[in-house]
């Protein structure tokens, strides 16, 4: 593999670019309120009053940004278990895994999240499914991040005391 392939395949790399937009446009378009969103997701529950003026903007804008996070997160699941797997080295091989499904978790679950709940309604067993599955497996994913940035952190300051 040359420099340019694993260039192409990091983070900004064009591969990495690529598979973000195609699937955060992949995503946009399939969301509950957009073009072809009735054929993933059936039923939409319709905000009451209707969004209006910048509104219509601002929850355009927070939905392609959600979009282009999960095709961020779709990008990182696909190419980023390498080279993850090569920063925690051989020894941390679980933490390594862990770390690369918090990374893809916590940039993909939030169009699901927000579609979820534009599709279940506000039943109170629904939404505190939705909350529990999405907030809960959020934090632990922040954690396994945190715990896994500490150990990178003790391994460089144990190296650079040498």
């Amino acid at each position: 593999m040359t420099a340019a392939d694993r260039n192409a395949h990091r983070p900004g790399g064009r591969t990495f670019a690529a598979i973000a937009v195609a699937g955060g446009l992949a995503a946009f378009l399939v969301s509950p309120h957009a073009p072809l969103g009735r054929l993933v997701w059936p039923e939409t529950v319709q905000l009451n009053p209707a969004p209006a003026g910048v509104q219509v903007g601002l929850f355009t804008l927070i939905g392609a940004i959600e979009a282009l996070a999960f095709g961020a997160g779709l990008a990182v699941l696909l190419l980023g278990r390498e080279p993850i797997r090569r920063l925690f080295g051989p020894a941390r091989t679980g933490l390594a895994a862990a770390t690369h499904l918090s990374v893809f978790w916590l940039l993909w679950s939030w169009w699901l999240h927000v579609a979820m709940h534009t599709t279940s309604g506000l039943r109170p067993g629904r939404v505190l499914a939705i909350e529990y599955a999405f907030h809960a497996s959020s934090i632990a994913a922040a954690a396994v991040l945190a715990y896994a940035l500490s150990r990178l952190g003790a391994a460089t300051a144990d190296t650079s005391a040498r």
